[in-house]
């Protein structure tokens, strides 16, 4: 009797919990009212000589609909990916219609909608092609100095991708190579910038060889005073004045003081012959061991006062 007491006590508060809680496992168990949209991942997959060009679609919007116990419980990036299968396709443009059996819900849920439901890609034949490398440099080499040649090793790299693509692409440019401040030679391995998609290098590796040489200049000095060396007073050099050019490292010839260049002929040969007018090439004072006269040396005339020649050698 008490059991059947205790039972029936309070037995309308009893029945009421107990409909409170029918209503709640029908509310997790049957369908969500409320749609949740999820993005599914997309893989493609054509044939082995057929490539996808420019951008292709990377998700796959769904609208599912389900259990509201297995909304909580799903992980999205547990989500399988949508399989395009495009291996039948060849070059040109391809429409697929994203079919909702194409998406693998997670357990107890359904795919109401899909978007966008019809994808539209391009697609091309897949080349191989050898391009050649453009090194990429940056900076300059000291001052007096130039780069003679630089050299990639390969000259030439790999590039794969569609054929449409591939026509427009002349170069394949290194990383960056810092030549700044260089007075040497020098090799450096650098990587290949990729180029733009879909095309991709099959070789990255680059060696590139920097020769580095002293930086040649021409110059002109101009109005240079002629000086007529062992010569008594009163003799006269014409010209007066001449101009020359030298040619050596810039590190030399930009820093030469015209004031230490002289252009100058050794009178005393000729007096002591007793010659008071004759015909020399001028040689140079004060240029540098490797800065070179460029062209003929100018021809001085010279003029020897002849009461100033020495006595036992006039004529």
């Amino acid at each position: 009797m008490r059991v059947l007491s205790s039972l029936t006590e309070n037995l309308s508060l009893k029945l009421f919990s107990l409909a409170v809680s029918v209503m709640l496992f029908l509310f997790v168990s049957v369908e969500s009212a409320t749609p949740v949209d999820v993005d599914f991942r997309v893989e493609y997959r054509t044939a082995d000589d057929i490539m996808i060009v420019g951008e292709a679609p990377s998700v796959v919007h769904a609208t599912l609909r389900g259990p509201w116990a297995t909304f909580r419980r799903y992980d999205p990036n547990e989500l399988k990916p949508i399989i395009i299968d495009l291996s039948d396709g060849g070059p040109g443009t391809v429409r697929h219609q994203v079919d909702t059996a194409d998406i693998i819900a997670p357990g107890g849920m359904t795919v109401v909608a899909v978007r966008p439901s019809e994808l539209q890609l391009l697609l091309d034949r897949k080349t191989e092609r050898r391009v050649p490398v453009q090194v990429d440099l940056v900076g300059r080499p000291a001052f007096g100095y130039e780069l003679e040649s630089v050299t990639p090793k390969p000259r030439e790299l790999r590039v794969i991708g569609p054929a449409r693509e591939m026509q427009s692409l002349d170069f394949v440019f290194t990383r960056p190579v810092d030549v700044e401040g260089r007075q040497a030679d020098f090799t450096a391995e650098v990587d290949a910038k990729a180029p733009p998609p879909p095309l991709r290098l099959k070789d990255k590796k680059v060696a590139v060889a920097v020769r580095v040489v002293e930086e040649m200049v021409t110059r002109s000095f101009d109005d240079l005073a002629v000086s007529v060396d062992n010569a008594p007073a009163g003799t006269r050099a014409e010209p007066e004045r001449v101009s020359v050019v030298l040619k050596g490292p810039r590190s030399i010839v930009d820093t030469l003081d015209p004031k230490t260049l002289v252009p100058y002929v050794d009178a005393q040969p000729e007096l002591d012959g007793g010659v008071p007018v004759f015909q020399k090439a001028a040689d140079l004072r004060g240029r540098p061991d490797r800065a070179q006269w460029i062209g003929t040396a100018p021809t001085i005339q010279v003029t020897v006062p002849k009461n100033k020649l020495p006595k036992t050698k006039r004529k």
